[in-house]
């Protein structure tokens, strides 16, 4: 699990799509993605447009404050961005109207004090920019990016601890 979370997250920084998340993941991982489990049944009665009715019905409960929002259709169900109390998310579903992973995108001061005390304590010559938090299933990670004067910094902090996923030097 940790594998494919690691691998996930990657995919999510690079902007890569549903479609070829399941196949990095598969290729990278070499066990099933994610989301295989999600995949319409055959012995579905439900025609597309059922199953995006039901989606958007329980989208709209889930998030009843969701703006700007944006659908994309995905080989396992939808993927939904919008923005809801100035975070960004994007949200994916299967076809049986279930969340299957959730990306929120914020500013550091939305981050769980733990998460941020962590990351502040072991880099306190950096400022942190911006956040991804990352669900699926039932992990969660943080991507928190740090910035100091000659370099920036991705950290991942995890169930597993913390550490440098990326790091960059400036100019």
């Amino acid at each position: 699990m940790k594998k494919q979370l690691t691998i996930l997250l990657a995919l999510f920084l690079t902007g890569a799509g549903m479609n070829s998340i399941n196949a990095q993941i598969s290729e990278a991982s070499g066990v099933e993605p994610l989301t295989s489990s999600v995949k319409m049944q055959a012995h579905t009665n439900l025609s597309e447009d059922e199953i995006l009715t039901n989606v958007r019905k329980r989208f709209q409960r889930q998030f009843p404050n969701a703006e700007l929002e944006s659908w994309m259709k995905t080989n396992d169900g939808y993927s939904i961005r919008f923005s809801s109390r100035s975070i960004e998310n994007l949200v994916f579903y299967n076809t049986k109207a279930n969340i299957t992973g959730q990306v929120r995108y914020y500013k550091s001061e939305t981050l769980p004090f733990d998460v941020r005390f962590q990351v502040e304590s072991a880099y306190h010559d950096y400022k942190i920019v911006s956040v991804q938090e990352i669900t699926v299933e039932k992990s969660k990670a943080y991507l928190v990016a740090i910035e100091a004067t000659n370099d920036w910094k991705i950290i991942r902090v995890g169930e597993d601890g913390m550490d440098v996923y990326k790091e960059y030097r400036k100019g």
